[in-house]
């Protein structure tokens, strides 16, 4: 027993010796610690500008598209966003077919058959949308990531009610 007690004291002593060491180390450079991002800080805006038009207002407030792809489009011109569509029917109709074959996980059949579904409602999302919209990858199972060329392309996207939403760049955090 006391054996035991000595080898977790030591270690617990050396692992107190590193953190300590590691926070000297932070306090004495912290110039170290505070150097610019490699990538751009994204901060996402809480409201959409008022020059926005009435549908994509309404649309920021229901949650489908975020107010910094709105806001971005307007004064850019375009904007690059991710999309992401209802898949609830294609699963749905996925879980009958895995209910009636016994399934408890996918098999090939089954992702194949979401794979399918998916491009289908990924299509007639984008049926109209012309030069609007530039499909710069699409995901099987993910939605896809659209650059928006002018506001018509977004608000014919939102005009699909198959879209779920329309999300700009996670918002990066500084490390400071």
């Amino acid at each position: 027993m006391r054996k035991g007690f000595a080898t977790i004291l030591i270690v617990g002593l050396i692992f107190a010796v590193f953190v300590l060491a590691g926070a000297l180390y932070y306090v004495s450079n912290p110039s170290r610690f505070n150097k610019p991002l490699a990538f751009p800080v994204a901060s996402p805006s809480p409201t959409v500008s008022p020059d926005a038009p009435a549908a994509l207002k309404d649309a920021v407030r229901a949650g489908r598209v975020d107010a910094w792809v709105v806001n971005t489009l307007l004064t850019k011109g375009q904007v690059e966003a991710q999309l992401e569509f209802d898949t609830s029917t294609v699963d749905n109709e996925a879980k009958s077919i895995m209910n009636a074959k016994g399934l408890t996980i996918n098999d090939r059949v089954i992702l194949d058959f979401e794979a399918n579904g998916y491009k289908k409602i990924f299509d007639e999302v984008m049926t109209g949308t012309g030069n609007d919209v530039t499909v710069l990858d699409y995901y099987d199972y993910l939605g896809a990531h659209l650059r928006f060329n002018n506001i018509n392309g977004l608000i014919k996207v939102l005009g699909n009610l198959k879209v779920s939403r329309i999300m700009g760049p996670p918002p990066l955090v500084s490390p400071t």
